[in-house]
């Protein structure tokens, strides 16, 4: 594989190189000997030069080439400096492929025989005869050559590759060539498999719920109290799914061998706003385009609510009232405490009468509609989209009652039914228009007993 001129000292595999020379006279006799013995004469040509090649091979090692001149009268001159060549048969020890590193894409590393790689232009090393020139080859045709160095290590930087491997399966040999020409046996095949096309991106992504009253999937969009929700869906067998939260990659699953794929977020998502999206990888580092984004909120609130007030602000008396009290106020004002900014619905005896939304601090208030005279329960519950309607609370209950009490005396006459003496020799009841000596005579009347009030009795002073 070597050939060419061979300076003095040069080595060959070439058993029967080429001598030549110029500058002598036409018709002149050259006589060439090797290591002092003859081996051969030629007649220099009319251009006065010469060419000669061994008969009988060289053998393997160092040879002093000489010559002598010979005119055709027979004067001979003095026998020339030696022109040494060494002659070398022997190929050189096989090389070995030891590693094909992936510098490119997703995946990167060294390769092992039979890998799969995207990098169509791996770095290849190994070790061979320092001084030799390594020659790899993918499937048999040349792909690059590099010498290897003193310490016996070689590599052939991909970017120094002639060419790209093709896609699909790429058998890599090497050969060393040392300075003489000798070319080595191959060294074994070293196969790896070119992969350059991205997969497909993952179909039938979905997220799910399974945490709370309110469960199943969740539509981009939704509002989930679930803080570790389970993305899944469908891809290549024997691909890694990598997962994305607002563009942030969180954790990576493979995909099993038919085609499907699962992630529960480990370290609970925050409350607040997310955005799942994934790419697929595949084994040979290729990534998919990044998939549709599922968006969601994560509302993980503890659920509250409660009455813990119904206010009267009509009538003669007002203010708070007690759970099973009465008041003549048919729209009292309920108010309690309920999860922040939730919808709170009011109920009256299992009827739903409105709605209200809390406050950021958690305070709601309504203002009931008229109500009818007669008993009444007051409930509520608190809705919030991850979490659906709760249980109603402990019921309030009420009693209303409007009518004004009847005109005092018996009948209603509207007069004091009676003014008794209970002082002094004469006693008794005392007419309308009577005379008493009883400074603190005891009035009285029969009649109704107001709202929220114990009965009344009236004293006349003395």
């Amino acid at each position: 594989t070597v050939t060419g001129p061979l300076g003095n000292g040069g080595v060959t595999d070439d058993t029967t190189p080429t001598l030549s020379g110029g500058g002598q006279a036409p018709g002149d006799t050259v006589t060439i000997k090797d290591n002092g013995t003859e081996i051969g004469q030629v007649i220099v040509d009319e251009d006065g030069k010469w060419t000669f090649t061994p008969s009988t091979p060289l053998n393997d090692g160092d040879h002093e080439l000489t010559i002598i001149v010979t005119d055709p009268a027979g004067n001979a001159s003095v026998e020339s400096d030696p022109y040494t060549v060494i002659v070398d048969t022997f190929a050189p020890d096989q090389p070995v492929i030891t590693s094909v590193i992936d510098d490119q894409g997703a995946v990167t590393g060294p390769l092992a025989a039979g890998d799969i790689t995207d990098d169509a232009r791996p770095d290849i090393s190994g070790t061979a005869a320092p001084g030799s020139v390594i020659s790899v080859y993918a499937n048999g045709t040349l792909i690059g050559t590099t010498t290897v160095q003193p310490s016996g290590q070689w590599t052939l930087p991909g970017t120094a590759l002639l060419n790209d491997l093709a896609t699909g399966v790429n058998n890599l040999t090497a050969t060393a060539t040392n300075s003489a020409g000798n070319v080595s046996d191959p060294t074994g095949v070293y196969s790896i498999t070119v992969d350059t096309r991205a997969p497909d991106a993952s179909t039938a992504a979905s997220l799910s719920d399974d945490v709370g009253a309110i469960t199943g999937t969740i539509i981009s969009g939704d509002i989930t109290d679930d803080s570790n929700p389970t993305y899944s869906g469908s891809a290549e067998p024997g691909a890694t799914v990598i997962i994305y939260d607002k563009a942030v990659e969180i954790g990576r699953v493979p995909v099993d061998g038919a085609g499907n794929w699962s992630f529960t977020p480990t370290t609970p998502l925050t409350a607040g706003d997310h955005s799942f999206t994934n790419a697929v990888l595949d084994a040979a580092g290729n990534k998919s385009p990044v998939s549709v984004h599922i968006d969601f909120m994560v509302d993980t609130r503890p659920v509250a609510i409660s009455i813990t007030q119904v206010f009267d602000d009509a009538g003669t008396v007002t203010g708070p009232l007690g759970n099973g009290g009465v008041t003549d106020d048919t729209t009292p004002t309920i108010s309690g405490q309920a999860t922040p900014n939730a919808t709170v619905t009011i109920y009256n005896n299992g009827v739903a009468i409105g709605t209200v939304t809390s406050t950021s601090l958690g305070n709601w208030s309504f203002s009931a509609p008229i109500l009818d005279e007669g008993d009444h329960s007051f409930t509520a519950t608190v809705t919030t989209a991850a979490t659906g309607e709760s249980p109603h609370t402990p019921p309030f209950n009420l009693e209303i009652d409007t009518p004004a009490p009847a005109k005092p005396g018996t009948g209603g006459t509207g007069s004091i039914d009676d003014v008794t003496d209970d002082v002094g020799a004469i006693q008794g009841s005392i007419g309308n228009g009577g005379t008493t000596d009883d400074t603190t005579p005891t009035l009285s009347v029969a009649a109704q007993t107001p709202v929220n009030t114990p009965p009344i009795t009236k004293t006349a002073p003395k």
